[in-house]
């Protein structure tokens, strides 16, 4: 079956979940996509975006302004579900970024539980902003139907989760 992973930062308590993205759990899968999860961390580490061509320009007042650079200088670990390892700085940190329930979720903000807060959704969405990369995201082609169907489920629904006041493009429909 092999170890699944997210992305956290231990500092902000935050993590990045590959599949909100539409990339494969495993290391190797989400670590080779070329794209997806692995551009919301270089975008959540970015100390000096949107100084240069090839930056993620946001527009002005834009509602993901605190995505880019939010992670810069925390520590952030690349955690798996068998990292039980004493010393590891990811033993645990898997199980803690597991789905939230309402009555947690409120626990967490009146008290810390040392639980992680999914923003997988928020960085999807201001990656979109991106043309190219909301190109490349809603681009779905491949000679398999059945792969290219799921993906399009996929991607259809990470799209309604991180833009939910915006239309689902017709190629993931």
């Amino acid at each position: 079956m092999g170890q699944y992973y997210v992305i956290a930062s231990l500092d902000q308590k935050e993590f990045i979940d590959p599949r909100a993205f539409g990339s494969g759990v495993k290391l190797m899968e989400f670590g080779m996509d070329g794209s997806s999860v692995m551009t919301g961390l270089a975008v959540l580490l970015a100390s000096s975006n949107g100084q240069g061509g090839g930056d993620l320009h946001l527009p002005t007042d834009s509602e993901w302004d605190d995505i880019p650079g939010r992670w810069t200088g925390q520590r952030i670990v690349v955690a798996g579900d068998y990292d039980e390892q004493e010393g590891s700085p990811g033993k645990g940190v898997y199980q803690r970024c597991g789905s939230e329930n309402p009555i947690e979720a409120l626990a967490n903000t009146l008290e810390p539980t040392g639980m992680f807060t999914d923003i997988s959704y928020r960085v999807l969405g201001c990656l979109l902003e991106d043309g190219h990369f909301r190109d490349n995201f809603v681009q779905v082609e491949s000679e398999n139907k059945m792969w290219s169907d799921y993906l399009k489920k996929v991607r259809r629904e990470a799209w309604e989760k991180a833009r939910p006041n915006d239309d689902v493009p017709d190629s993931l429909v």
